[in-house]
């Protein structure tokens, strides 16, 4: 019998401030990569961080692990899905002023070959392919850091409403 494998993780609970409610998207991607701000507690669960934004760009990088595998022994396709869907968000969400949130609407992802566990550092970059007052569409792909191999490619529809809570 295989002896059980651990994983522990902490995290900081997210607790939205007055002055996260003032930022924009931008300022707060920017503060959250300067670690001035916490990052969503499931970046860390996940083991992926945002590493750069900039007006319609967002990156991050995310390693992957035994963890993550699924049956069959690779990475299950749904981490890879939820890194392509974070990075596809935070790429809106650095054109957006305070007080607006996002929701993904449609997330459409391509797996080009499959993620295993010594795939070693991924990463996703996204750019916003469309920008309206309602609706977002912006384009992603996941390649291995050490060789630009592509993994997966992917497009979102997001949808952009103002909101009276702290994001």
């Amino acid at each position: 019998m295989t002896t059980p494998a651990t994983r522990t993780h902490s995290w900081i609970p997210l607790e939205p401030t007055e002055d996260m409610e003032r930022m924009s998207g931008a300022e707060l991607l920017a503060a959250v990569i300067e670690g001035r701000i916490a990052p969503p507690p499931m970046a860390g669960t996940l083991g992926f961080a945002l590493t750069g934004a900039r007006p319609g760009f967002a990156e991050a990088t995310g390693e992957t692990g035994p963890h993550l595998a699924n049956m069959r022994g690779t990475v299950h396709g749904g981490y890879v899905a939820t890194l392509l869907d974070s990075v596809l968000g935070a790429s809106v969400l650095t054109l957006l002023p305070p007080r607006t949130g996002i929701s993904t609407v449609q997330l459409n992802v391509n797996y080009v070959r499959p993620v295993v566990v010594g795939s070693g550092l991924l990463r996703c970059s996204a750019e916003v392919v469309h920008q309206g007052r309602r609706l977002s569409t912006a384009r992603a792909r996941v390649v291995a850091v050490d060789s630009d191999k592509l993994y997966a490619h992917a497009t979102a529809t997001i949808a952009v409403s103002a909101h009276d809570f702290p994001c």
